[in-house]
């Protein structure tokens, strides 16, 4: 996961895509929920809602997307996002590992 994010950013685009241990694309079609946490700098947390993108191939994996909306990224900082999926009525969940990413503080 690469992203480039500014302080209050609206619209910003934010994509996990899970892999297995071998670096393969994971197959998450079958989730019932769809989830990114986002870890502040202060070790607080947001859960947003996410969609599923993705045909599942090779070209075109499933992954998780966020569209940003208001008041949600800040502070600036060292920031994480993990993506979740529900299976079932919420009795299995598969995280992704925790992805790190620089919150960028705007001039003014």
């Amino acid at each position: 996961m690469s992203i480039d994010i500014q302080e209050n950013d609206l619209g910003t685009k934010v994509e996990i895509t899970p892999k297995k241990p071998d670096g393969s694309n994971d197959d998450i079609s079958g989730g019932t929920k769809y989830e990114i946490e986002f870890r502040k700098p202060d070790g607080s947390a947001i859960l947003k809602d996410a969609t599923i993108e993705g045909t599942g191939t090779l070209a075109d994996p499933y992954r998780w997307q966020y569209i940003g909306e208001a008041a949600v990224f800040t502070p600036p900082g060292r920031w994480g996002a993990q993506g979740i999926v529900e299976f079932g009525a919420g009795t299995s969940k598969f995280r992704t590992r925790l992805a790190q990413f620089h919150l960028g503080r705007n001039v003014t």
